[in-house]
């Protein structure tokens, strides 16, 4: 999980920094099975419970998914190009900034260890908020602003079935009569 990759990974269209938070929610779901064996010996007060939940839930899945949804989402949507890769950055921050103060208050506000932290757990809860805001966002502006790359290519359709003496070729292409049709006439049922 750590070591260099094998390949460069395929960040076409979205920042450059996704593998990293990628890694970073590998690293979260470490942090949530640590602090649930903490709990699990030293817990008083639902703390350090708290805390590893929200590490799993927050850290690993939240931004597993908005590391990968923005990365396949728009693909899924006709080939488009995520709206803004800074969007994209700036929202897998403020959930990671706000996850780690989260789950660092939590403890040592529940635990009664820092009066302090009650007042943190508000931001972290806004500065998640924001960042799961700012996917949003992100996806419906990809969605609303980005053309489909899939409306500008041809798509193939098969006239007839491949007949019983045909054969496939060495490339895979079969000896049946195709024909071009654009998108739009495609979806238009012609």
């Amino acid at each position: 999980m750590f070591s260099a990759p094998q390949r460069e990974p395929k960040i076409r269209g979205v920042h450059p920094s996704f593998p990293a938070f990628v890694r970073l929610a590998y690293v979260w779901l470490l942090v949530a099975a640590l602090l649930g064996v903490v709990a699990a010996l030293w817990d008083t007060s639902g703390g350090i419970w708290g805390a590893s939940r929200h590490a799993l839930t927050v850290g690993f899945i939240s931004i597993m998914v908005l590391c990968v949804g923005q990365r396949v989402l728009p693909a899924f949507a006709g080939m488009r190009l995520l709206w803004s890769t800074r969007l994209m950055v700036a929202g897998l921050a403020f959930v990671s900034v706000g996850c780690t103060l989260r789950v660092s208050c939590e403890v040592l506000a529940y635990q009664g260890w820092a009066n302090w932290a009650w007042s943190i757990l508000p931001v972290s809860a806004l500065l998640e908020l924001t960042g799961l805001s700012a996917f949003a966002l992100n996806i419906f502006g990809t969605f609303l602003f980005e053309p489909s790359h899939a409306q500008k290519e041809p798509l193939l359709v098969s006239l007839a079935p491949l007949a019983p003496g045909a054969h496939e070729s060495c490339d895979g292409t079969s000896q049946r009569e195709v024909r071009r049709v654009t998108a739009g006439t495609a979806r238009s049922g012609f």
